[in-house]
């Protein structure tokens, strides 16, 4: 978003993402705020560059997949 913010539910509303699924939208989220939007954006002060030290490596999977 070229360095600037924006709420939770304006993204969601933005996207079209309905009221009813919000809910079981998964975030990853730390001291600095919502740092993912899984599957839909990840806040680009996290975003990994070439002076990248240090990295976190979450892996995220379909519950509902996993049930079938």
């Amino acid at each position: 978003m070229k360095g600037h913010s924006k709420k939770l539910q304006d993204f969601l509303t933005d996207r079209k993402i309905p009221r009813d699924k919000r809910e079981a939208l998964p975030l990853l989220v730390g001291p600095e705020g919502i740092l993912w939007v899984v599957g839909m954006r990840q806040d680009a002060r996290f975003v990994v560059h070439r002076g990248t030290t240090d990295c976190l490596v979450v892996s995220v999977r379909n519950r509902v997949s996993e049930k079938e």
